[in-house]
């Protein structure tokens, strides 16, 4: 697992950002953490977290910012949910989801998955499983599956 951010800076960088494009980035990043994987932990977060950054990363589907590479039709399952369906999430969620995510933007920590690892799922609940190749599988962790070299 990867050294995480001071959570008193992350409560910082938190609170204390100006630009509103910035803020609306690192909160996509943020509640796809959380939405994914807070469940799983710091690890899992930081995975979602690598997947929709190496996304960003290799220009997928010719997105160019993080929250539309993560509101992308159908890319993540609870981006299908209407806003005021979607589970409230806490403060402690929420924080731990923003330190891994600062983690990332901050201090550029060594991945876990390669950059061409831009999928994953959940084998046990996914609905389309067409474009599911086991022989790409690079690792699995808290119910997802990670792909590599899925276009």
């Amino acid at each position: 697992m990867i050294p995480l951010m001071e959570m008193a800076l992350v409560i910082e960088l938190m609170s204390g950002h100006t630009d509103a494009r910035v803020s609306l980035e690192h909160k996509c990043l943020i509640e796809n953490a959380i939405y994914e994987a807070a469940d799983q932990g710091p690890k899992g977060m930081a995975l979602a977290t690598e997947v929709a950054l190496n996304r960003l990363e290799a220009g997928y589907r010719y997105k160019d910012t993080s929250c539309t590479i993560i509101h992308d039709h159908k890319q993540f399952s609870w981006t299908s949910t209407p806003a005021d369906k979607r589970r409230v999430y806490t403060l402690e969620e929420e924080r731990a989801a923003a330190q891994v995510v600062y983690t990332y933007l901050y201090e550029n920590p060594k991945r876990m998955l390669p950059k061409n690892t831009l999928h994953y799922l959940n084998t046990r609940t996914a609905t389309d499983m067409s474009w599911y190749d086991p022989k790409k599988v690079v690792l699995a962790y808290g119910g997802h599956t990670f792909l590599k070299d899925i276009k």
